[in-house]
């Protein structure tokens, strides 16, 4: 009696193990629990549902209807030198770089002092970004080259100066580096890449020829320009 007891203790526990690799079978279906189009992890499940950002799909010709919608084609630090699509309601439309020549000799690192460092041709068009922040060529306002002073000069002489041709010297400009506030991010974000809540964010709007300053509004980054003598 008591072999016959082992005997049958040894098949309910085979039958359990055919059970359970049965079970094991079954969950690595493809269509188990609903994850069909091949085997997945629940981490991968959930990646997959993630769902796209508002510039992700977005090229020449293809069709859109958020007509106030910009998406940056392009991640360099100057907008003004990169290319965009705009949505025009039906399809996306390409809008080429404001600025064809652009300078891009950058440091290879993050530095606040750099001599001579804007003496290149479209030096206005320079600028870099760190993790530190964004740096590049700004230019001097006249009224920084002479001390704001006019030197004891009387109106008819003062008039006589302005008079002159305007492009007569060339514009200078000067090695600068700015930091956005607290809670942006250091490197400026791509007008269209998503984001989570409502911020304003100066990456140099008033300092350098095509600074901007970043708005996230309805969950995506936006272009907002302050009014600047540039």
């Amino acid at each position: 009696m008591r072999v016959t007891g082992v005997v049958r203790r040894a098949g309910l526990t085979a039958a359990a193990a055919s059970a359970l690799v049965a079970a094991c079978n079954l969950g690595d279906d493809s269509s188990f629990g609903g994850f069909g189009g091949g085997p997945r992890s629940f981490m991968d499940a959930g990646t997959a549902a993630t769902p796209p950002g508002p510039c992700d799909n977005a090229r020449t010709g293809a069709s859109c209807s958020d007509s106030q919608l910009v998406c940056e084609q392009q991640d360099g630090p100057n907008p003004a030198c990169n290319p965009h699509v705009r949505c025009n309601v039906y399809a996306w439309q390409l809008e080429p770089p404001e600025k064809l020549l652009c300078a891009s000799d950058c440091p290879s690192a993050y530095v606040e002092d750099l001599p001579d460092g804007c003496a290149a041709a479209n030096a206005g068009t320079l600028m870099c970004a760190y993790p530190e922040g964004t740096c590049g060529c700004a230019p001097v306002l006249p009224d920084a080259l002479d001390g704001g002073a006019d030197g004891g000069q009387d109106g008819d002489d003062a008039d006589e100066s302005d008079a002159g041709d305007v492009d007569a010297a060339p514009r200078v400009y000067t090695w600068k580096c700015v930091t956005p506030e607290v809670g942006c991010p250091r490197t400026r974000p791509s007008a269209g890449a998503p984001c989570v809540r409502p911020l304003v964010c100066d990456y140099g709007d008033c300092l350098f020829e095509d600074g901007v300053t970043m708005h996230c509004y309805s969950g995506r980054w936006t272009v907002q320009r302050q009014a600047c003598d540039r």
